[in-house]
């Protein structure tokens, strides 16, 4: 390996490590897979304690090795957590499952499947069995075992939050732990913009003192809803499922009072809001039914920006339903709104014809909209922690793999939140409420490129089938 290209490989390795960072950290409570690979056993150690270390003050750390005679994931776990009882406590930790490098060695020679085809048959069916394990699982495997992971446990690859690649250069650098400062965590509310206690409060007061017709309740319980929606995401719930079904009553209060007050603008965006988190919670037709009442009210309204926002999350809706030509219309129509209005092209389409010319298209889009997600919401609960070294990490992040696929607005928004981030860090002060404007600003415009990007890849994947049963029946 010459000078240039182990350098390169240290820069690639500290990028997938700071997305590794930002995957532990957004996962508060929350299950969360994390396939990591190294080709090397000291070098893996190395990263292992880095993240322990930077992690402390923040979150537990755990090791567990994988049994190789009963190479079970979950089995793993579950006596781990039995041995640790505090784990039962609801404590933030990560999971560092290491041994599955082991598994290759091991040769029974007596007809038996190999122990790594074992480890591949019980990640298989392990999946919903790790729904009790709330944490970040990190678990570690060879370059050889991820290449035949999504083959081998599809199930389990498909409930991957992440994947992230690991390779020791010929004089492997070990960095010196970042040393983070305690964070200050807020007990409320993910954004400041959002603070719990003062919006139940101010209901209250307005509830007794002007009844529940008041039109300030709209907007309340709309923020309320915003608020419960908000702590869910973030992993910050004390009860998901009872915050859950708070969020959905306030959005419906919201949407209840304002179509009785004709307030037709609001109530087409707190539609879109409840479309949108039902999405979250999987709720797909509930979704849909809920953006379609938006769509028909901004369509009656003429809001050209709102429509192309819920035509967006109707197309997500639908893909996730399989029904991809529906989503594939939707995307477009959204387009072509943007177009329409003089919205910047969310995609550089030279760097999309590029990626299209070396067959890397396909590709780069998977791992960005496997990985976005995760840096988004560190970015979230970053700025709502007030943490400027991991906004500027997060932020570092998604900038650099949106600016790889040619989203320059999504990249040029990242990069002043990098920069809030690092000048947050040299003066020593926490993040001020402008992180959490133009995490908004951020958001809204992830939400464009994500949608652009489903629209490349469905309709890559919807060409492929058509040719492909086209070629069938010829035959």
């Amino acid at each position: 390996m010459n000078d240039e290209t182990r350098q390169e490989q240290i820069q690639e390795n500290e990028d997938n490590y700071d997305r590794l960072i930002v995957a532990i950290e957004a996962s508060r409570g929350m299950l969360s897979l994390l396939v990591a690979s190294c080709n090397d056993r000291a070098f893996r150690d190395a990263i292992i304690q880095r993240y322990e270390t930077e992690l402390a003050e923040t979150m537990h750390s755990y090791r567990v090795q994988l049994n190789s005679q009963e190479p079970s994931l979950r089995s793993t776990l579950e006596q781990l957590v039995t041995a640790n009882r505090e784990l039962n406590a609801g404590n933030v930790a990560v999971l560092t499952v290491t041994g599955a490098e082991d598994l290759l060695t091991v040769a029974l020679g007596d007809g038996k499947p190999a122990e790594v085809d074992r480890f591949f048959g019980y990640l298989q069916w392990t999946r919903e069995g790790l729904r009790e394990f709330p944490f970040a699982i990190v678990v570690w495997v060879t370059p050889q075992i991820l290449k035949k992971m999504s083959f081998k446990a599809p199930d389990f690859w498909s409930w991957r939050t992440g994947v992230f690649r690991f390779v020791a250069t010929e004089t492997t650098e070990i960095t010196t732990p970042i040393q983070t400062k305690e964070l200050q965590w807020k007990a409320t509310e993910e954004l400041e913009s959002l603070p719990l206690d003062e919006l139940l409060l101010s209901v209250q007061q307005i509830e007794a003192e002007k009844g529940l017709q008041a039109p300030a309740l709209a907007t309340l319980y709309d923020r309320l809803g915003q608020a419960y929606r908000s702590r869910v995401r973030a992993g910050k719930a004390e009860n998901v499922q009872q915050e859950i079904e708070l969020s959905i009553e306030y959005f419906q209060r919201a949407i209840d009072l304002q179509k009785m007050l004709g307030d037709k603008l609001n109530l087409a965006n707190t539609l879109n809001r409840l479309g949108n988190f039902y999405y979250e919670l999987r709720r797909y037709q509930h979704a849909v039914s809920t953006h379609q009442q938006s769509l028909e009210i901004a369509r009656e309204i003429g809001d050209l920006r709102g429509e192309a926002n819920v035509l967006i999350g109707l197309g997500i809706a639908y893909q996730s339903l399989g029904q991809y030509q529906r989503a594939i219309d939707f995307y477009r129509q959204s387009l072509e709104i943007q177009r329409e209005i003089g919205d910047r092209s969310v995609l550089d389409q030279q760097v999309i014809e590029d990626l299209c010319e070396v067959d890397a298209l396909e590709e780069a889009i998977e791992l960005y909209l496997e990985t976005s997600p995760l840096l988004l919401q560190g970015i979230a609960q970053a700025a709502a922690s007030g943490d400027p070294l991991a906004l500027r990490r997060a932020a570092h992040c998604l900038r650099s793999i949106s600016g790889t696929l040619g989203a320059f607005r999504l990249y040029e928004l990242c990069q002043e939140l990098e920069v809030m981030g690092r000048m947050g860090t040299a003066s020593d002060k926490s993040l001020s409420g402008e992180a959490s404007v133009l995490l908004q600003q951020v958001e809204a415009e992830y939400a464009r490129v994500a949608a652009a990007l489903q629209l490349e890849l469905i309709v890559k994947c919807h060409a492929a089938t058509a040719e492909l049963n086209a070629t069938r029946s010829t035959k």
